[in-house]
């Protein structure tokens, strides 16, 4: 009887002592490698990511009549659709051909993100990539879709949906850089 207790214990002060090791870990960790703080842009600055300049000219928000001209069907069950199209500006100040992931931006909003509407960017776009090559000095302006539904959104949220700015997401690694619209 004495030895079942015993082993209770051993096994109830080996797991602190692992769960004290972890704590001391991960302090140990997170003191060493600090979280950087966000880079957010405010519209209209240029910013320079991936090698390039990038800035937000602008950005218009769309109603389901002009969504449908760019083939994205509203989903009837999630409400009224709107479109934000951003329009950004790239230049490759480099001498050399670079390649610009866009694959990667999202557009974010109060708890919201979302990412860009393939169908609706194939359209607004004539070099219709997300990851486009660059040439050295090269100038390229892209409209970048993002489709957002009524139910996805508060109705004050939604109310208020064109007037608030968000924010476009353009890395999250190492260092999340935010540009706003």
């Amino acid at each position: 009887m004495k030895n079942r207790f015993r082993g209770k214990y051993v096994m109830i002060a080996g797991l602190i002592l692992l769960a004290v090791c972890w704590g001391i870990a991960f302090i140990h960790v997170n003191s060493k490698y600090k979280m950087e703080k966000d880079i957010v842009c405010k519209q209209g600055e240029t910013y320079n990511i991936f090698g390039c300049d990038f800035k937000i000219a602008g950005a218009e928000w769309m109603d389901e009549e002009g969504m449908k001209s760019y083939h994205v069907m509203p989903l009837e069950n999630l409400g009224e659709g709107r479109m934000l199209v951003v329009t950004m500006e790239l230049d490759n100040n480099t001498e050399q051909t670079t390649e610009v992931p866009l694959y990667q931006a999202m557009m974010e909003y109060e708890y919201y993100t979302n990412a860009v509407s393939l169908e609706a960017f194939m359209e607004l776009n004539e070099r219709g990539s997300l990851h486009p090559n660059l040439e050295a000095g090269e100038h390229m302006e892209l409209k970048l879709p993002f489709v957002v539904y009524e139910k996805q959104f508060s109705q004050k949220e939604w109310e208020n949906i064109e007037e608030d700015s968000g924010n476009i997401i353009m890395a999250l690694y190492p260092q999340k850089i935010m540009m706003e619209y």
